[in-house]
């Protein structure tokens, strides 16, 4: 399953797009991938060392890279949100 998320916020823009594996009987123990993307919402161009922070399932902080993203991996099943600093 494949799950999009778009938020606004001070002038960024953030695209979370989240692969998740497993089958439903293993749900509880299952993990996943978290890719993030994050521009500028005026310029619609990658914001590299944008402070994020993940909050949710898992917890956890980073800069982007030069082109705006950040790959997290063995994440746990779960709602995210994301805040960019």
């Amino acid at each position: 399953m494949r799950r999009s998320l778009s938020l606004a916020a001070a002038g960024i823009v953030v695209l979370v797009c989240s692969l998740w594996t497993g089958s439903p009987a293993a749900a509880q123990s299952a993990t996943g991938e978290i890719d993030i993307l994050v521009v500028d919402s005026a310029t619609q161009q990658p914001l590299g060392n944008a402070r994020t922070i993940l909050l949710g399932a898992q917890t956890a902080n980073s800069l982007t890279t030069e082109a705006g993203e950040i790959h997290y991996t063995d994440a746990p099943i779960g709602i995210y949100r994301v805040r960019v600093q």
